[in-house]
């Protein structure tokens, strides 16, 4: 009889232990799922991150690119204005000279 009980109560301690084994089992894949849950919110957050980084830089891009294109047409404006206030003033000069050189006659 003793014998029994001993063995009953061995059987009752494996069944508790595997039912707590059971149970943390549960838990570890319960806190796995949230885990999962929580990297791929997190892998979505970088992502959308990542695109908005990349809109930037493009946006960046675009705005360096019109910059440049400003620039080099104002450049352009000025060497042309440059070049024409040369004219004038080497054709005044002329004009100048010229208007010297009849007046001494």
């Amino acid at each position: 009889m003793e014998k029994q009980e001993n063995e009953a109560r061995e059987l009752l301690d494996v069944r508790n232990r595997l039912e707590k084994l059971l149970e943390e089992e549960i838990q570890a894949k319960r806190d796995e799922e949230i885990v999962r849950g929580l990297q791929a919110r997190v892998l979505n957050e970088e992502w959308e991150r990542r695109e908005e980084l990349e809109r930037l830089q493009s946006e960046q891009r675009r705005l360096l690119i019109e910059e440049r294109q400003k620039r080099e047409e104002f450049e352009k404006l000025q060497a042309q204005k440059e070049d024409q206030l040369r004219r004038k003033f080497s054709m005044g000069e002329l004009e100048h000279a010229r208007i010297q050189g009849t007046s001494h006659f």
